[in-house]
């Protein structure tokens, strides 16, 4: 039976973590994207995210938030959810599933402990602001 079950590659989406300013434009916060290189629009999209890890010696694991999105447009973003500096110290893992021309695609990112940092920022296409994309 799971042999009968197509898996199709989910090329052209990504999870971003960005650096931006608040509301307000007086701090610093950080921002999770979902976004869609694709030539398509997405639907049914469902992200999952929950952080892991240690600290201080300790294993830790977040809550897991899910996040519905019904579409996301060829070529665009979409907010998923801020992110506290200090879960950067955590694997932040991201399971994305989504419908395209009628086929589930299923990705799962993941951005490694201590690697969020602004040393390894780059400026990210589409929201043409520093941060992390993993594709």
């Amino acid at each position: 039976m799971l042999k009968d079950i197509e898996e199709f590659e989910a090329k052209n989406v990504g999870i971003a973590l960005v650096q931006e300013w608040d509301e307000k434009g007086t701090d610093i916060v950080y921002n999770v994207y979902l976004l869609n290189l694709r030539k398509t629009n997405i639907e049914g999209v469902l992200v999952m995210s929950e952080g892991f890890g240690m600290i201080d010696g300790e294993e830790k694991q977040s809550s897991i938030l899910r996040h519905f999105l019904d579409i996301v447009h060829a070529e665009s973003f979409c907010k998923i959810e801020p992110i506290q500096y200090e879960l950067f110290v955590l694997n932040n893992r991201y399971k994305l599933t989504f419908f395209d021309d009628g086929k589930l695609y299923e990705k799962i990112v993941v951005f490694e402990s201590n690697t969020i940092h602004p040393d390894n920022f780059k400026q990210v296409p589409l929201l043409k602001k520093p941060g992390i994309l993993i594709i």
